[in-house]
């Protein structure tokens, strides 16, 4: 199932509980004028008027400066707010070195919010000791955000249990993110025993409050039969929610659940919002579902269109199924063409077929020399028919004398996985003693062995043998 990545952001003033709010507008010049004599929560409050506009004209410069009056007299929602302005540059030139020094100040005072705020600059700092120190405070008093925060630092060192005990506390204040990540744990055994049951009812706290990755992964829970009663209908139903939330893997799997219904038209549709995306395994099946089934209007333009789609990402089960449909259809350059791609990623079946192309002059000029290179590559992977066909290219290769050695060693490959006709015609190497010791023994044996698969010349010859 799909890991997603905490992605967590916060902007929040503290507004005191004298808060500027619950001044008249004409009452400001007392405000200002008790201001003026050190009055810190009439500084504070000046500033939150000029922050955000209340009963004076919007001015973040002022609104640092009266957050700054009040910092350095120690009020720590002043010091809170000017941390908040220099970390992001409001009414003063972004500073995260005096964003910190502010953010210290009111976190001392215990004022959460700047604790966890600390924590997040140290990350970006890449101080991870500081961060996880004020993470911790913060996170210990409760702040459901260091605590997911921390939760994910946690699981990024792989220390499991750390990462499940700050998740579980997120999870017990009903945050979504914290029960998604607990759902994980007990899914991966990660900090806590293997429990499908526990992560399925995680995912499923996560999923009913909206969080589109625990609706991906219920539905795969329901769609697989992990943790809970295997069920379509509600694999089906909890894809959707995802998917309706962008969630490309559960649109594609939405269109797996609908072709195993054979509900092909919303099959369709899902691969499609898949596949516009980029999805290249939608891509492939929304072409197969195009071959596949012929009463589907303009089926085969669909087909190659999507199968293209995705070969052209290197998809090599896309680019065999363009070969087999060009092969098919007689365009052998085209066939050549996608067939050489999967066979150069490693492919075997396409090792094999692009011998043959080469073999054969289909979509290339014959060349028994790149025939035999690829046979060899194949052969090399194990393939059958590639180790008897290269027996075949060192016995026909007219540039060069015949290599009987070879060509015993590549029937023996082949003859040893079951191959009838590499099993004939090693009986006969023996027999005649063609890049073999001339042996009788092993000439009948592998008679034998190609007679029991119907091999009429194997026949003939043990019958000759007889008399």
């Amino acid at each position: 199932m799909k890991r997603v990545p905490y992605l967590i952001v916060f902007f929040i003033f503290v507004v005191s509980k004298t808060s500027a709010q619950s001044f008249p507008a004409d009452s400001l010049s007392i405000l200002k004028e008790k201001a003026e004599q050190g009055d810190v929560y009439a500084q504070y409050n000046l500033g939150l008027c000029y922050q955000n506009g209340w009963g004076v004209q919007q001015d973040n410069c002022q609104a640092v400066n009266y957050y700054e009056r009040a910092a350095e007299n120690g009020l720590a929602e002043a010091q809170y707010n000017l941390g908040l302005c220099y970390n992001n540059g409001i009414g003063i030139v972004q500073d995260y070195n005096r964003a910190i020094y502010w953010y210290t100040k009111a976190a001392e005072q215990e004022v959460v919010e700047a604790q966890f705020n600390l924590g997040k600059c140290y990350n970006i700092l890449q101080d991870y000791n500081q961060s996880v120190i004020w993470y911790k405070k913060a996170a210990e008093r409760g702040n459901v955000r260091a605590q997911i925060n921390l939760s994910n630092y946690y699981n990024s060192i792989k220390d499991y249990s750390n990462a499940f005990f700050w998740s579980k506390k997120a999870a017990e204040q009903k945050d979504v993110q914290g029960e998604y990540n607990v759902g994980l744990c007990y899914h991966n055994g990660w900090g806590v025993q293997q429990d499908d049951k526990q992560a399925a009812l995680y995912y499923k706290k996560a999923a009913e409050n909206g969080l589109a990755v625990a609706q991906y992964n219920l539905g795969a829970c329901y769609h697989n039969g992990i943790g809970v009663p295997k069920d379509m209908n509600e694999a089906i139903n909890w894809y959707e929610k995802a998917a309706e939330q962008g969630i490309i893997e559960a649109q594609f799997n939405l269109g797996e659940c609908y072709y195993l219904k054979q509900d092909y038209s919303q099959a369709i549709l899902w691969y499609k919002k898949a596949a516009d995306e980029g999805y290249v395994g939608a891509q492939y099946n929304l072409g197969m579902l195009f071959l596949e089934h012929q009463d589907i209007q303009d089926n085969y333009s669909q087909a190659v269109f999507w199968l293209k789609k995705a070969a052209e990402q290197d998809y090599i089960d896309a680019q065999i199924n363009l070969f087999n449909y060009y092969y098919i259809t007689g365009d052998y350059d085209k066939a050549f063409y996608w067939i050489k791609k999967a066979a150069e990623q490693g492919d075997v079946q396409a090792q094999f077929n692009l011998a043959i192309c080469y073999y054969n002059g289909q979509g290339v000029p014959k060349d028994l020399t790149q025939a035999k290179y690829w046979f060899l590559k194949a052969a090399e992977q194990g393939n059958i028919d590639a180790q008897y066909n290269l027996a075949l290219c060192y016995y026909d290769d007219p540039q060069s004398i015949r290599d009987y050695k070879q060509i015993c060693h590549w029937l023996k490959k082949a003859a040893d996985q079951g191959h009838a006709e590499a099993q004939y015609n090693l009986g006969f190497c023996y027999y005649n003693g063609q890049g073999v010791s001339k042996d009788l023994k092993q000439a009948i044996y592998w008679y034998q062995k190609a007679a029991k698969q119907g091999h009429s010349e194997a026949k003939k010859q043990l019958e000759l043998l007889d008399n």
